[in-house]
């Protein structure tokens, strides 16, 4: 039949087209609207006293988590940040990632994940293209790292708020949550802008399929400029999990995410096939099970 379309062509058969049907029915009921960082705090009112983050150096509780969460996003706000900007994040892995990505969202702007590991021309060109006044940074790189001129940086403390300030949380689940650029290896990088609701309904389908709940513990070996890091961060956090962040020296070492696995019990694992298949061969090699 020369005229008729591709999609009217019989090249299926009737049990592969009810196959395909029942695969391509995936609409049900997320839930209403919402911000990514209004999920992980409503956690930190129901499990207070449960294990959030733990990276190399310390762990935090839900509660820790949101009180340095809130005292940041009184430094944002205070520094005249909101909706519709972009604030940088300019950090090694680390609890100190986390706060500042929840921070900025709380304070009303989005973050922009810029890798400190960059070449400092890339990592000022990241900074001029999301029109960055704003860095939220660590102790040791606020020294360490050369800044352009016009950009203020933010510490993060690593000390709790005695008594976290009350704060007016501005974002809607239409504004933008974060930006993440492409590796621009084929020419300028690009910046791919995630609004709140369109985030928030992945991690709610995603944890919903593979029930992703409180008793779960996820190892993020992504960086935080890789889009399965929302998965990692919101996805566990907003179950109720445990988020496990390697030292940065680890990002690349198969055996040290064995090690964590096996440590910490982790049972979540989410990342680019070829980090799993990392891991897989290092098992085999060591004839460990994981």
């Amino acid at each position: 039949r020369p005229a008729a379309r591709v999609s009217q062509l019989d090249m299926l058969t009737a049990e592969e087209l009810a196959d395909q049907a029942r695969w391509n029915d995936t609409a049900h009921d997320l839930g209403e609207p919402a911000c990514l960082h209004r999920l992980v705090l409503a956690q930190a009112e129901r499990r207070p006293g449960a294990l959030a983050v733990r990276d190399a150096r310390a762990g935090l509780t839900y509660r820790e988590l949101a009180s340095r969460v809130r005292r940041l996003a009184a430094e944002l706000a205070a520094a005249g940040t909101g909706p519709g900007e972009l604030v940088a994040v300019v950090m090694e892995r680390g609890a100190e990632q986390v706060v500042a990505a929840l921070a900025i969202q709380l304070a009303g702007a989005a973050y922009l994940p810029v890798d400190p590991d960059f070449p400092e021309q890339r990592r000022h060109r990241l900074l001029a293209l999301g029109r960055c006044r704003l860095a939220v940074t660590q102790p040791w790189l606020a020294d360490r790292l050369r800044w352009p001129a016009e950009i203020i940086t933010l510490v993060v403390s690593d000390q709790p708020a005695t008594d976290p300030p009350s704060l007016a949380d501005p974002a809607t689940p239409d504004d933008l949550a974060y930006v993440l650029f492409t590796s621009g290896s084929t020419g300028e990088p690009k910046g791919v802008m995630i609004h709140h609701a369109g985030a928030v309904n992945t991690i709610r389908d995603t944890n919903q399929r593979f029930g992703v709940g409180p008793d779960d513990r996820t190892l993020s070996v992504s960086a935080l400029s890789f889009d399965i890091s929302v998965q990692d961060i919101f996805g566990t956090l907003a179950a109720g999990g445990t988020l496990l962040l390697p030292e940065p020296a680890a990002a690349k070492e198969p055996a040290a995410w064995a090690r964590w696995v096996s440590e910490h019990r982790v049972t979540v694992w989410a990342s680019a096939p070829a980090l799993m298949e990392l891991l897989v061969e290092h098992a085999e090699a060591e004839g460990t099970d994981l």
